[in-house]
């Protein structure tokens, strides 16, 4: 029987295969019931203490909730709904930039009485189902360009730094130009976010030619991933390409992606924090980047990293990116030294 807050045949056969499969040798509890108590958790908002024992020890579905959060798997399961949803015409992918900046200030657009349960009429805007057409007030979610230079509100739904280290610019050690460190080619994907730090790497600068490959050390019987973060690439500890003086800091990126990620985050009027923010990079971010008062200076280094990034020669590296990496050093009276983050 099918309890009240619980998934339903359908829905599970939907999931189902979305969850990861279990890497380890002992059998663990069922991926049903775990998921259930843990639906029921939200949509009750009780404490996880007070998860009825039907669905198992409430540490252990915190434990599972969290594995699933940082590997990615609630986030297949909602691109996987999308797709389907859409694929079944249920989604408008239109959204209100009016509306949405009304909700933040408090202030509401009259409505009609008689358009109460029009959602068309509620927006303020008649909805467009032509193709390729945008109405006045109103921006296309899958667009490509910003919705609005300073955007409302942003979703931190936790994401690592090491999702940006597929594709990291460097520093090529032999003629000082820009390199690229990628994933060695014919590999598979990897299932999870944190084998990204165990892949082979190669180094190549298309410049000058320079080739190097790095893989994961062996220390007994496991091995040593790389560790991102600091102002230089996790694999070969070579300058990032990405680095500019910034409110007296470095300011960093991997690449153009990273460039962007951070900028939809500084110039957000309203952050809203992931449920399980510890592994998140925006919630690691230092404070001088999240300050109001280091916004326009954040924003003016980020769109430097973004001019940056269109360069490849010598001459075009900017002065931060410094043979030594992420170690401090002294420029006239100022300390510098590149963010965790």
């Amino acid at each position: 029987m099918i309890r009240r807050h619980e998934l339903s045949d359908a829905e599970w056969e939907f999931v189902r295969p979305l969850l990861p499969e279990s890497l380890r040798g002992r059998k663990r509890l069922d991926d049903r019931t775990m998921l259930n108590g843990i639906v029921w958790k939200f949509r009750t908002g009780t404490a996880w203490r007070d998860v009825p024992e039907r669905y198992g020890p409430w540490a252990t579905l915190h434990t599972r909730f969290r594995r699933w959060a940082l590997d990615g798997t609630f986030e297949r399961m909602l691109r996987a709904a999308q797709a389907r949803s859409d694929a079944a015409g249920d989604i408008d992918w239109l959204v209100s930039v009016e509306v949405e900046s009304a909700r933040v200030s408090g202030w509401s657009p009259p409505v009609a009485a008689d358009a109460r349960h029009d959602r068309s009429a509620r927006l303020g805007r008649a909805v467009s189902r032509s193709p390729g057409r945008v109405e006045p007030g109103r921006v296309s979610v899958m667009s490509s360009e910003p919705a609005h230079p300073n955007p409302v509100r942003h979703r931190d739904h936790g994401t690592w730094l090491v999702q940006f280290t597929s594709r990291v610019l460097v520093v090529c050690p032999r003629c000082g130009g820009r390199a690229l460190v990628v994933p060695l080619p014919g590999l598979a994907p990897p299932k999870y976010f944190s084998a990204l730090l165990f892949q082979p790497r190669r180094q190549a600068c298309a410049a000058c030619g320079a080739v190097a490959n790095w893989t994961a050390k062996e220390r007994g019987a496991g091995l040593v991933g790389a560790v991102p973060g600091g102002t230089e690439d996790p694999f070969f500890r070579r300058p990032l390409w990405l680095q500019t003086r910034c409110a007296g800091r470095i300011l960093w990126a991997y690449d153009e992606e990273h460039v962007d990620a951070l900028d939809a985050y500084v110039s957000a009027r309203l952050r809203e924090r992931h449920a399980s923010p510890t592994m998140a990079m925006f919630a690691r971010l230092p404070a001088w980047m999240k300050s109001v008062k280091r916004r326009d200076e954040v924003l003016a280094g980020l769109a430097t990293l973004r001019t940056l990034a269109r360069h490849s020669t010598p001459a075009d590296r900017s002065d931060a990116a410094h043979e030594r990496g992420d170690r401090p050093r002294h420029h006239g009276s100022m300390l510098f030294r590149g963010g965790s983050y």
